[in-house]
């Protein structure tokens, strides 16, 4: 119950906020803490696990990674419980609950990574990602902060009041680790509210429909990815609808999409080193 008021509450401050972005300014001094704890947050990687450095720069760890995923999933369905697991570029270790026989579920296990092979072969491939990984909890929180780091600078250099910092700053918190369609619906809200050039509608019509083509031939129609990419394009779609005024928030209302700031060049080849990240071969 008390959850429940906090996050009604917390909800109503944010509707607040955006109505009345110069007004309630204490929001300003939450702001800056929130801003502080992401900071705490990206300066843990400086100190980050040696596996988690290995997994982000070499590709075969984090194939190796996937596939201890997949073991787990399919050790779990089984009704085996696996307490943690680690992974290197040759193989992976898992650690099970147990008394005195260490290894004496080890043909069960040999047998599961056999069969996680054989199904990501077979095209499973949701079986190496888990929402459950330390992995990908600490790079998702890692990105939330670089957002969080990112929309404070952004609201310090070019004057964004500290409501429209607070609410954006509140909705990347709860969204972040949801859901590829609020993150995307995020992305576009934060990208407009960033001072930019708008490029000719023909060129952004172009090379958004061929950039989501591409992403989703290459990771599937229902991948997370295509589904966020989808979800960031799809507020755009209104300015080919013959509306008087704009649905989206940052469409609706002016102080939320900013002219000026980064040039169309930069933007173009921002997206484009982020394409070509997402089109790489999945580990």
């Amino acid at each position: 119950m008390m959850e429940a008021s906090f996050y009604a509450l917390l909800a109503v401050q944010v509707v607040l906020a955006v109505l009345d972005p110069w007004g309630f300014p204490y929001l300003a001094g939450v702001t800056i803490v929130i801003q502080l704890v992401a900071l705490r947050s990206l300066a843990k990687l400086v100190f980050a696990p040696k596996w988690f450095i290995e997994i982000a720069r070499d590709r075969r760890t984090r194939i190796v990674h996937g596939f201890e995923h997949a073991t787990i999933a399919i050790l779990r369905a089984a009704g085996v419980e696996v307490s943690e697991g680690v992974s290197a570029a040759r193989g992976f270790a898992l650690q099970l609950p147990h008394r005195n026989g260490a290894y004496e579920r080890l043909g069960m296990v040999e047998a599961a990574a056999n069969a996680a092979i054989e199904r990501i072969e077979a095209g499973e491939t949701k079986l190496a990602y888990s929402t459950k990984c330390g992995t990908s909890w600490l790079v998702s929180d890692a990105v939330i902060s670089l957002a969080i780091v990112g929309m404070g600078i952004a609201a310090l250099v070019h004057g964004i009041p500290h409501g429209i910092t607070f609410a954006g700053t509140v909705v990347a918190i709860f969204v972040a680790h949801r859901a590829a369609v609020p993150l995307g619906l995020l992305a576009h809200f934060l990208g407009d509210v960033m001072p930019h050039h708008d490029m000719r509608r023909p060129v952004e019509i172009a090379t958004g429909v061929g950039a989501f083509a591409l992403v989703a031939l290459r990771r599937g129609p229902l991948d997370p990815v295509t589904i966020g990419a989808a979800a960031c394009s799809a507020p755009d779609i209104e300015h080919l609808l013959p509306l008087r005024r704009g649905l989206f928030p940052s469409h609706r209302w002016e102080r939320f999409h900013q002219a000026g700031g980064v040039s169309a060049a930069v933007q173009v080849l921002a997206a484009a080193a982020v394409l070509a990240a997402v089109l790489r071969r999945r580990a």
